[in-house]
């Protein structure tokens, strides 16, 4: 077990309706931002996602694959590893904590250095990428 868990970037979307932007778009738009942030130019150091959203299955139908659905055009940009898994996390609203909750818990294992959690709330997602 490691001692200390970091937050070394992060972004978010300016809370208000995006009518003209898709969910991917959203989503394509958080993970680059967290990237910038944490002045990691390779994509490919994130291992895993925690995809958290508590409205995407009422809202469009998407149950069961809402983080999968929202990340695959990512992965076909390059922008997430083809291979990592996108878990998908759902605690109403406390998801985006519970996807925070068990990055952290990853690091501090020792088990992953760069996972991405990452929430999306009423069509507005809040990203946090650390080490």
């Amino acid at each position: 077990m490691i001692g200390n868990v970091y937050v070394i970037g992060s972004y978010s979307t300016k809370f208000q309706k995006w009518p003209d932007k898709s969910g991917k778009a959203l989503t394509r738009d958080a993970l680059v931002g967290a990237l910038r942030d944490a002045q990691l130019n390779d994509a490919g150091v994130v291992e895993n996602a925690y995809f958290s959203n508590c409205g995407m299955g009422v809202i469009w139908g998407q149950d069961m694959v809402r983080g999968h659905s929202m990340m695959a055009p990512l992965v076909e940009e390059g922008l997430f590893p083809e291979r990592a898994p996108i878990i998908n996390v759902e605690g109403a609203c406390a998801s985006g904590s519970m996807a925070f909750h068990l990055a952290w818990k990853d690091i501090l294992s020792g088990f992953m250095t760069y996972p991405w959690p990452s929430a999306w709330i009423n069509s507005t997602i809040r990203i946090c990428n650390w080490s």
